[in-house]
């Protein structure tokens, strides 16, 4: 089951559900993808400025304000993993905002800032009650975009597991990016190649860790006109 909400704050995000193979159980658990658009790029228009020259990071009541009503609204949905980009991570207060109100809730976050002190990165969030984390790898790009990716290995905890032979898991690999901007024609040949390295770094890793078949979980924006397909088709299980 999919579906798709015009999120009141801005931006879109998307739930999926996923139902274990055991129909006697069937946990759902749900993914919600946010693109939360860092102050330092959100542009205002104050006091009619015509050159928009002002950034909502500049001014700490509007910035604290709507990430507010983003954690408000993620608390609600409580998705048992959130994937965030444009996450502001060069902010400690906000940085320690949503580390402390997820965290308060029972969730495991994991940040990854850009490349060359680009000021926002990525954030992964798993409920505890749903996942035991087995392992986090960070991905670095290191190309024009400073873009990043992350991989987040996690297995079903119980009672969500439909396992009941201890020596069986259920693992799950979460991946989480933003992919660069296609200001022109050549750029999206770099976009392309992010996607070509986060498929060859997940089948590294699941050939380095022996994993059998796993559900793969590829969340994140590309940044363009086509932003709302992205968010469409970016839950792969």
């Amino acid at each position: 089951m999919r579906k798709e909400r015009r999120s009141r704050i801005g931006s879109y995000a998307i739930s999926s559900s996923m139902s274990t193979r055991d129909h006697r159980q069937q946990p759902c658990i749900t993914c919600t993808t946010f693109n939360i658009l860092a102050p330092i790029y959100k542009r205002l228009n104050i006091n009619n400025d015509q050159d928009q020259n002002s950034r909502e990071s500049d001014y700490r009541a509007y910035w604290l304000v709507r990430n507010q009503r983003i954690l408000d609204s993620l608390l609600r949905e409580r998705s048992s993993i959130i994937c965030l980009q444009e996450f502001w991570v060069g902010n400690e207060e906000l940085v320690n905002m949503y580390e402390k109100r997820l965290g308060d809730a029972g969730y495991l976050n994991f940040k990854l800032a850009r490349t060359n002190n680009r000021g926002d990165g990525l954030l992964i969030a798993v409920h505890k009650d749903f996942f035991r984390v087995i392992n986090h790898r960070e991905l670095l790009f290191n190309d024009c975009g400073d873009r990043v990716a992350q991989l987040l290995h996690v297995e079903l905890a119980p009672p969500c597991s439909p396992c009941r032979n201890n020596d069986t898991r259920q693992e799950i690999l979460i991946v989480n990016t933003h992919l660069l901007f296609p200001h022109d024609s050549s750029l999206s040949l770099v976009r392309l190649n992010q996607v070509y390295k986060i498929l060859q770094y997940v089948e590294s890793y699941q050939k380095e860790n022996k994993l059998s078949p796993t559900p793969i979980m590829l969340c994140g924006e590309q940044t363009g006109r086509d932003e709302r397909n992205w968010h469409l088709n970016g839950v792969r299980i």
